[in-house]
């Protein structure tokens, strides 16, 4: 379910969210443009771009000081970039010999606390949107 909102600046942020969609007007290429420039800038590094699917995504990034490491996933399709983002929390247990990893990929969904990990990574992807676009152009994809 796709809603747009006007957000929030001070105030908390949604819970549920878990994409960001962007409307724009320029082509793929310079979508691209735009967000590997933008991505660069804020020190990024990007550890994918497909330039048939147009689709980019950010080498994973350590969350502070904490085991986590996080990425960026921006999809470009005609006149919208959808962006998400996934974290590993890289801690493994073992039983039996047997080493076993959470798998990565887990997707960020806002949560309740506006001071959780999923929050503050949603925030660095907002910023990254808000250098492209203003926020009329912006619509949030929430889950239950």
């Amino acid at each position: 379910m796709i809603i747009s909102v006007s957000l929030w600046g001070q105030e908390k942020i949604p819970k549920g969210i878990n994409k960001i969609v962007i409307n724009t007007e320029l082509k793929e290429k310079e979508k691209m443009n735009s967000l590997i420039k933008v991505l660069r800038e804020k020190e990024y590094s990007i550890r994918k771009i497909d330039s048939t699917s147009f689709q980019i995504e950010t080498s994973p990034k350590k969350f502070r000081n904490w085991s986590y490491t996080y990425y960026f996933i921006f999809n470009i399709f005609e006149n919208k970039i959808t962006v998400s983002s996934k974290y590993n929390t890289n801690t493994g247990y073992q039983i039996s010999g047997i080493v076993f990893n959470d798998g990565g990929g887990n997707q960020i969904i806002t949560k309740k606390n506006n001071k959780s990990f999923h929050n503050i990574i949603f925030q660095e992807m907002r910023d990254i949107v808000l250098e492209i676009v203003d926020e009329s152009k912006i619509t949030y994809n929430f889950i239950k």
